[in-house]
């Protein structure tokens, strides 16, 4: 945990997790500190890699607002070209007192890591473990003054994954709509997060069990315009994890019930997965999952958009 009292702030933090919002809760509680100085937001001066490196040289070498300490964070620093990281490694040796550097990434360099850790610039903040994801969305709604039990949480996890920053913002919406109410159940979780982007979900799968390119297409586009890229391609993934669970309960001879009981699911949600496996076999289902994890590690370890790689990943599933 960074020390963000005045006096004591390093020279250099290099904060690095695989997880956005823990960067952005370490970033933001470091800037209310500085900020709580006399006029300390003039002291805080932010980039974003790629950049032109010659502006957070002059920040770095000139004095911040009345003597005070200056704040410099580099967003991105992974991104920065080799002689940019190179630049900032010669730097690790001679800091300026006066300044401190905040360099935040989300994938590790071997230019920017190997001295920061060394030295003990590095901040590393660990995403909660699979086991312990649904104890931190409990703690996350309790300090929005809600409550929930454990298998409400899992059922947020379940549509959203384990992105912190997606099921922090869903969190906050929720608490938002269920103002009045102290308690909350998976159905007013399910009134909030299940309405018209779940609907659209259903609409695009469907157009792909009806080889229907076009209106596929359509609908993701439709829901890039109202959801964040992270978690369309949580709920698709999803949406085929599910139906693939639904097609084998169903060939093992479940009932409606018994099938709604094991996917967790309001029986009226089940019922429609039931009908929409009626649109793929097996075999397609399974293809069509091993498609989108192979897109969402491709994703990963590239430049490309996830919204293009989305686009990609639907056109292989119907030309497969």
């Amino acid at each position: 945990m960074i020390d963000t009292k005045i006096k004591t702030l390093k020279s250099i933090y290099l904060i690095y997790s695989e997880q956005k919002f823990l960067i952005k809760e370490a970033i933001k509680r470091l800037k209310k500190k500085v900020a709580g100085q006399a006029l300390g937001q003039l002291n805080i001066l932010e980039f974003s890699a790629p950049l032109n490196f010659e502006l957070v040289e002059q920040a770095l070498y000139t004095a911040g607002f009345f003597e005070q300490k200056k704040v410099v964070i580099v967003h991105q620093a992974d991104k920065l070209l080799p002689s940019q990281a190179k630049k900032v490694d010669a730097y690790y040796d001679s800091p300026n007192p006066d300044v401190t550097l905040v360099l935040a990434c989300t994938k590790e360099t071997k230019m920017l890591f190997s001295q920061a850790r060394a030295k003990n610039y590095l901040f590393e903040y660990k995403a909660p473990r699979k086991g312990q994801l649904g104890q931190w969305v409990i703690n996350a709604f309790s300090r929005e003054g809600k409550e929930v039990n454990f298998e409400t949480a899992k059922y947020l996890i379940s549509l959203l994954g384990n992105d912190l920053e997606l099921l922090s913002s869903e969190i906050e919406k929720i608490c938002l709509y269920c103002d009045s109410k102290k308690k909350l159940r998976i159905e007013d979780i399910s009134a909030v997060s299940s309405s018209v982007s779940h609907e659209t979900i259903f609409d695009l799968v469907d157009a792909l069990g009806q080889a229907d390119l076009s209106l596929a297409l359509s609908n993701l586009n439709h829901l890039f315009q109202t959801e964040a890229d992270g978690k369309i391609f949580h709920m698709i993934i999803r949406q085929f994890r599910l139906l693939l669970k639904t097609k084998g309960l169903l060939s093992d001879g479940n009932s409606s019930g018994q099938i709604a009981t094991a996917l967790r699911l309001p029986a009226f949600v089940a019922t429609k997965y039931m009908k929409q496996t009626r649109h793929f076999d097996t075999s397609k289902l399974v293809m069509a999952h091993t498609v989108l994890l192979e897109t969402e590690l491709a994703y990963k370890t590239s430049s490309t958009p996830l919204s293009k790689a989305l686009e990609m990943a639907l056109i292989k599933i119907l030309a497969a």
